[in-house]
């Protein structure tokens, strides 16, 4: 629960955060009901107190490396090590003798002495292809809090972003790179309106604005993890893009910078009001609480999407020594699609509750509860 609201946690800005609390036992999670049966985490952000206004800025960069990624063959080292499990097993199995590379093709990998043999023996390293080996982020805040004996203020903003790891094609007109930008703001005023009664007033939400390659992390990620370093080459010297497939073993280099791109926005506005009244004039200890709050909530993407003609090579060249290419994928232009949603929420709350100590030894308490949305 965000100030008393079920919300998510997620886009919440941490710097906006007065304190975090669990309640677990039943006796306190009670009054949620089934929601609270897994125990329950109250989120309340920060709120003016009385004194002179309060400016905090902070700012922090941060740079980011992949802390593990698989360590793969390139083509010569994974053929060798091919042609020692097959010496191995050749006690098992004799006929194996004839998947053994010579050792003056598997140099061709390594070492091709022309275009046509780095082409017919390609060795490519798509991890180094398609990933960067760092990238950064970025972090901004700004709050001004304060007050009076009437009334006090908290004010904040806050921005957060980050690049994805990504290499992008430097000939397109857009980012590929999966990029994520997102803008926090919140206000809390609390305005006493007499002795006994104190309103409450709370604006917060934030503004996402997200952009990613045209395909998605499992193809690109999949045809990382199913492409050898000797499957393809990125690209024929006739200017065709080489792919083993499509899908998930496409060429990874063309699923991520040749596919289109996505733009994604959201944005989210979560309102407050809330009114505290003592009741002590009725009866000492009994006091009222009301809540009401209003959530909208906006999705839209914008998909760009396109593919180009994919080729595979066959393995011998023609007469003429050309490459004999054979089209694995047709060409499509880039077609543009829209998905948009959203949703509203209203929520109201009434909360009566009684606690007083008589002589000192016996606490007697009370509490109706009411809530709708």
């Amino acid at each position: 629960l965000v100030d008393g609201i079920e919300r998510p946690m997620s886009s919440l800005d941490i710097s906006s955060v007065q304190s975090i609390s669990v309640l677990k036992d039943a006796s306190a999670t009670a009054v949620y009901g089934v929601k609270g049966a897994n125990g329950v985490i109250l989120v309340t952000t920060k709120r003016g107190t009385e004194g002179a206004a309060q400016i905090n800025i902070a700012a922090n960069a941060t740079m980011k490396i992949p802390s593990k990624l698989p360590n793969k063959l390139d083509s010569y080292d994974a053929l060798m090590a091919r042609n020692m499990a097959i010496e191995h097993e050749l006690s098992l199995y004799p006929d194996s003798w004839s998947y053994i590379k010579p050792q003056s093709i598997i140099n061709k990998y390594r070492n091709p002495a022309n275009l046509e043999e780095a082409e017919r023996y390609p060795n490519v390293d798509w991890q180094d292809e398609v990933l960067k080996n760092t990238t950064n982020n970025y972090r901004a805040m700004l709050s001004i809090s304060g007050g009076g004996p009437t009334a006090r203020y908290y004010l904040s903003g806050a921005y957060y972003n980050e690049d994805g790891m990504y290499k992008t094609d430097n000939l397109n007109r857009y980012k590929t790179n999966a990029n994520y930008k997102r803008y926090n703001f919140r206000s809390n005023v609390d305005v006493n309106i007499t002795k006994t009664t104190i309103l409450e007033l709370g604006v917060g939400g934030w503004i996402v604005d997200q952009n990613k390659p045209g395909s998605s992390s499992d193809d690109i990620w999949g045809s990382l993890s199913r492409l050898t370093a000797l499957t393809v080459p990125i690209k024929y010297s006739t200017g065709q893009w080489a792919t083993y497939g499509t899908g998930n073993t496409m060429n990874p280099y063309v699923l991520l910078t040749q596919t289109g791109y996505k733009t994604k926005w959201e944005n989210k506005v979560e309102t407050n009001l809330g009114l505290r009244q003592d009741l002590n004039f009725i009866t000492e200890g009994l006091k009222f609480y009301g809540r009401f709050s209003y959530d909208a909530y906006n999705y839209h993407e914008i998909s760009r999407l396109r593919q180009p003609e994919l080729y595979k090579a066959e393995p011998n060249r023609d007469n003429h020594g050309d490459l004999v290419l054979r089209r694995v994928a047709e060409a499509t232009s880039m077609e543009q699609s829209t998905v948009s949603n959203g949703n509203r929420r209203y929520y109201g709350e009434i909360n009566l509750s009684y606690d007083r100590l008589f002589g000192e030894k016996h606490r007697v308490g009370a509490l109706f509860f009411f809530y709708a949305q």
